[in-house]
């Protein structure tokens, strides 16, 4: 739980220490609270060791190395934003760290990826586990939170963001492997996946602390431009990392590699052919990776990026809130830029 809970206080220090404590407080709550639910809720004996299955991936995200994780700390910003006591956002964060869990879990297997806290559990089971969750646990926390009336409107803000979500998903299961590319579609899947991901934690947490609904939309547009950025950022490091892609190895066409596709200077047929061969061959990935540098495409993802950023820090600047708040969430699309990957030696 620690670590998690430094590297956000640390986040918010440097900000505004006047509500730093706040955040480090509500951080560990959530944290707890989270693995309570992992561990402890009240299920079968068919479903629970699954939903074990979910805490390996969070013990990954809360490394001291790894950014601020943002599902559990965006509904605290938001609550707190609002005059609001962080900790009362708990239930939210809560509700937003299981999806993304479970989001996270789906993505894994749609990659062929082996996790290591997965055990023996098999694939079918696993992806029993990332449909079942998100279609029932979320909606029951909810009902607990603000009672019916409100808590119908959270769920129907749900359902209409994990169709979102859903959407951006399907749209980058149409792509892989493709050969011909459309970046407005692939950007359009980013903005599904991540972008919508985060709107909706963001979205929940301002309906939570009684924004209206034209509120709440501000707020999902400042979190909604965080998670596309930082989808486009994570899509470049895993392009650029040293030991392996997963990207390739799953024939993803992320934006550097559509962008490469239509600007790489081997042409479209002899890339797609290498691409080809980086699915499984290590030097092969290597190849794609320098022709894919080389076609600029790392610069156009990072400018596509700031972009979102923008848009972002314009829906910030139109939402009440104080000062020391404000400079909070800021601090969130400053603490990563995609620019720092295109600085030389980094990745």
């Amino acid at each position: 739980m620690a670590p998690i809970a430094m590297t956000a206080a640390t986040l918010c220090e440097r900000a505004c220490p006047d509500v730093a404590e706040q955040v480090h407080a509500s951080m560990d709550q959530s944290v707890r609270q989270l693995r309570d639910l992992l561990q402890d809720c009240n299920l079968g004996q068919g479903l629970k060791p699954l939903l074990g299955c979910l805490e390996g991936a969070l013990d990954q995200h809360l490394q001291p190395a790894r950014p601020p994780h943002l599902p559990l700390l965006i509904p605290l910003l938001v609550h707190g934003a609002n005059g609001g006591d962080p900790a009362d956002a708990a239930p939210i964060s809560v509700v937003a760290g299981l999806l993304f869990l479970c989001f996270d879990l789906l993505d894994d297997l749609q990659d062929g990826d082996q996790r290591p806290w997965w055990g023996e559990t098999s694939k079918s089971s696993l992806m029993l586990a990332a449909a079942a969750f998100p279609s029932a646990l979320p909606q029951k926390l909810l009902l607990q939170v603000g009672g019916a009336e409100r808590g119908a409107t959270l769920i129907n803000a749900l359902g209409d963001g994990l169709l979102n979500i859903a959407e951006g998903q399907a749209l980058d299961l149409q792509n892989i492997g493709g050969t011909n590319v459309n970046l407005d579609v692939v950007e359009e899947s980013v903005a599904g996946k991540s972008g919508a991901q985060m709107g909706l934690y963001a979205r929940l947490a301002a309906l939570h602390a009684g924004c209206d609904l034209a509120c709440a939309e501000l707020w999902a547009g400042w979190a909604h431009g965080i998670g596309v950025a930082g989808q486009l950022g994570s899509d470049m490091q895993d392009l650029l990392d040293p030991d392996w892609s997963r990207d390739l190895a799953a024939g993803a066409r992320t934006l550097p590699v559509g962008f490469a596709l239509k600007h790489s200077r081997i042409g479209r047929e002899d890339l797609l052919r290498l691409l080809d061969h980086a699915r499984t061959d290590r030097a092969a990935q290597l190849a794609a990776r320098d022709c894919i540098v080389d076609s600029g495409a790392l610069l156009f993802a990072g400018f596509r990026s700031q972009v979102h950023l923008a848009r972002s820090e314009e829906a910030l600047r139109q939402l009440p809130c104080s000062d020391a708040w404000r400079r909070m969430c800021a601090r969130l699309s400053e603490s990563r830029t995609t620019a720092d990957l295109l600085r030389p030696g980094a990745g």
